[in-house]
């Protein structure tokens, strides 16, 4: 899998540390940004050339990790988590170009996600006798969670505090219906995926009433 800009980042710092005094030249330095460009860009044509549904979801679950954890380990507040996760997306220092960063590009891949596996649905619907329009409706429904997810990141509360709420809720409404339909929709589904589903919808609820009723 190729590495994500944090990790070429890393991977940069991780060189600069190891060869400290080396001085390069524009030349020197245009040649080796130059490799390093190539290598990556080869990587990832590799990987692409290779992707499938569940390997592009694991690759974007890990990429939304850590990029979350990079965003908070370099934040201004560290008692960040006392108030809201959106605080980590305020401002323009760098922990909150990295989390919205990582929002925007994790809702532009959920959407990919979402064409994938709907391609891969239509066809074990066909197998299993199930209508087509039940595929159509989990696509509509994981595609709105991608781009909510990514408007997130868009609408920061930097930009608007009412609008980046509105858009968060509605990102928390229609991902729990997406954890609701799927089950209904889609019966034949393996035992351990409905069993999944059905504990993240009970997490996402105990987080919701810890925060708005407990709080």
């Amino acid at each position: 899998m190729p590495a994500g800009p944090d990790g070429h980042r890393g991977l940069f710092g991780v060189f600069q540390q190891a060869f400290q005094g080396v001085a390069l030249d524009r030349l020197a330095g245009s040649f080796w940004v130059a490799v390093a460009g190539g290598v990556a860009a080869y990587a990832t044509s590799a990987a692409a050339a290779s992707l499938t549904t569940r390997s592009l979801a694991t690759l974007l679950a890990a990429f939304l990790t850590m990029g979350v954890l990079a965003s908070a380990m370099s934040a201004e507040d560290p008692y960040w988590w006392q108030r809201y996760f959106s605080e980590l997306g305020e401002g323009e220092d760098l922990a909150s170009v990295t989390f919205d960063l990582t929002l925007l590009l994790t809702g532009a891949s959920l959407v990919t996600v979402a064409e994938l596996l709907a391609h891969d649905l239509h066809r074990w619907a066909r197998g299993a006798g199930e209508p087509a329009w039940r595929i159509t409706a989990v696509r509509a429904l994981l595609t709105t969670v991608g781009v909510l997810v990514a408007l997130v990141a868009v609408i920061s509360r930097s930009v608007s505090i009412v609008w980046h709420d509105v858009v968060a809720q509605s990102l928390v409404v229609v991902f729990g219906l997406t954890l609701l339909a799927v089950p209904v929709l889609l019966r034949r589904l393996p035992g351990a995926l409905i069993a999944v589903t059905a504990i993240a919808f009970a997490l996402l609820v105990t987080a919701t009433v810890l925060y708005a009723g407990v709080g």
